[in-house]
């Protein structure tokens, strides 16, 4: 409990820095909102991924959520057929192949395209406050897509956008706390660090049975459950850190 406990003080920690950041961009802007209410084009264009760490902690919330809703959308996207995929269930118990593991590319590639299962019809994200960090940093530390409709200050274009830097005194407290965060669950909890996406990590920790179910049923794609991605980044040029072989998908 005491690893689990300061996992998540650390984490909280990033999540206090991130949103300071955000308020700091927003008074930096003039006042502009670096999140347009009731949008969505982000979630709608991709969906996040995430250490397992973020899982637990929405389920350490659970007395404040709607959890039926999650579960049932986090199972849903488990379950949903995307018809760009092109491995589905085909691979137990080996690695995959030179030419398996250029198709699992291929469908992670596809697969970050797709939409996030959290936004809710209004588009508002029914997490936004537990949101993985590879979202709480987008337009923070990840300078925002073209196509974010937040309105723009005068030394802004929708190619260049302010944005916290990594050398920056907030930036430097936010990669030590990451730092510490991924020291102290690769010494006492390296399950938690494993990397997947953000809805699978729920599903699994919330439905496991159902999970195994459906793939019996050969109805989820293995890049879904292939676990061991990478710790996520918060700068485009951040250094990708492996964390565990992407070796076979398993529930």
């Amino acid at each position: 409990m005491g690893v689990l406990l300061e996992a998540y003080r650390l984490l909280e920690g990033l999540h206090r820095e991130l949103d300071a950041g955000q308020r700091e961009l927003e008074i930096a802007t003039g006042g502009r909102p670096l999140c347009v209410t009731n949008c969505g084009d982000c979630c709608v264009r991709s969906v996040p991924v995430a250490i397992a760490i973020e899982a637990t902690y929405v389920l350490s919330h659970q007395p404040y959520l709607p959890m039926r809703d999650i579960r049932q959308r986090a199972l849903g996207w488990m379950g949903e057929h995307h018809p760009n995929l092109k491995l589905y269930e085909k691979i137990r118990g080996r690695p995959y192949r030179q030419e398996e593991r250029a198709q699992l590319a291929d469908d992670q590639a596809t697969l970050e395209k797709t939409g996030c299962p959290f936004l809710a019809r209004d588009k508002t994200c029914i997490l936004h406050s537990l949101r993985p960090l590879v979202c709480r940093g987008y337009g923070v530390t990840w300078a925002a897509d073209s196509y974010c409709p937040r309105p723009l200050h005068s030394t802004e274009t929708s190619e260049r956008r302010m944005g916290l830097g990594p050398s920056g005194p907030r930036g430097k407290r936010i990669q030590k706390l990451k730092g510490h965060l991924l020291a102290h669950l690769r010494t006492n909890a390296p399950d938690l660090l494993s990397c997947s996406w953000f809805p699978g990590l729920l599903a699994k920790e919330m439905g496991k049975e159902e999970v195994l179910a459906l793939q019996r049923e050969g109805k989820v794609a293995d890049i879904k459950l292939a676990m061991g991605y990478r710790a996520p980044r918060l700068w485009r040029d951040e250094a990708a850190e492996e964390i565990a072989p992407l070796e076979v998908a398993h529930a």
